[in-house]
């Protein structure tokens, strides 16, 4: 099946990643994540809902959590047929994993979504970031902007204020979650786990790791070929201490703790 995945957390680099992997011709890479709800994206062929609601007027029965698993097979049949000869890359979020699942689940069950992958043999990405806190700022800037993705500069924004215990928690909870989806993603029998921070060989922005841009091309079990720039920016390349107005505040509350390190990276 020429379907593969990229598991993510929200800003930890997919749109750039996708954007590089849309240079090899035999991968499709464009799409957004699949089980997105906004209405842009509702309307796309990609978008699993948009799937589920034309298969509901026909059978509405369909909606109906039995059907679930089902439904998403069916889907990926579809995709199949959309884009025919191109590994279609499909990206799913940590918190839209549960989506594909027919019934309830405990918190801490695994997603049907990933026994699907495994019995499948679908080819999973598992992308993750390094610097947490950068990823929680890049959440918090994109929340403010009310723009989630960069496509050229955009030149200065003026501060913002950060609440720095909500930043710290949110930091633990990042990487709560990025080893709990880890230690699911390990009954899969083809994952490879990628760090954003890796994609460039000295810093994020810098020269390209083309090497690992070809290992991910064949993991995702594409010929690899030397990759396009990306189509996307980075929304906050300043130092933090350049945008967070209360930067002192956050640097005094990480300063004495093995994350330090972050403020700086």
């Amino acid at each position: 099946m020429p379907i593969c995945a990229l598991v993510a957390s929200q800003r930890t680099g997919t749109h750039y990643l996708k954007s590089i992997l849309s240079g090899n011709p035999d991968i499709m890479a464009s799409m957004e994540e699949i089980f997105h709800d906004a209405p842009h994206t509702l309307a796309e062929a990609g978008n699993f809902w948009e799937f589920l609601l034309s298969r509901c007027r026909e059978e509405p029965a369909a909606w109906l959590p039995g059907h679930r698993k089902e439904i998403f097979q069916s889907y990926l049949l579809h995709l199949e047929t959309e884009y025919p000869g191109k590994f279609v890359l499909l990206d799913i979020k940590y918190n839209s994993m549960q989506h594909a699942n027919g019934t309830w689940r405990g918190l801490l069950d695994p997603p049907d979504l990933f026994f699907m992958f495994r019995d499948l043999g679908v080819p999973v990405l598992h992308l993750r970031r390094r610097n947490i806190l950068k990823m929680v700022i890049s959440r918090i800037r994109a929340d403010q902007l009310a723009q989630h993705v960069s496509f050229e500069e955009s030149g200065a924004h003026p501060l913002f204020e950060v609440k720095v215990p909500e930043v710290l928690l949110e930091m633990r909870c990042g990487v709560r979650d990025a080893s709990h989806v880890d230690s699911l993603l390990k009954s899969l029998c083809q994952v490879r786990e990628v760090y954003y921070e890796d994609l460039w060989l000295d810093h994020p922005g810098g020269a390209r790791n083309e090497a690992l841009e070809q290992e991910i091309q064949v993991h995702l079990g594409a010929a690899p070929v030397p990759l396009d720039p990306p189509r996307t920016t980075k929304q906050t390349p300043e130092k933090l201490a350049a945008v967070i107005s209360n930067y002192d505040e956050l640097s005094a509350a990480l300063k004495a703790t093995s994350d330090a390190w972050m403020l700086e990276s």
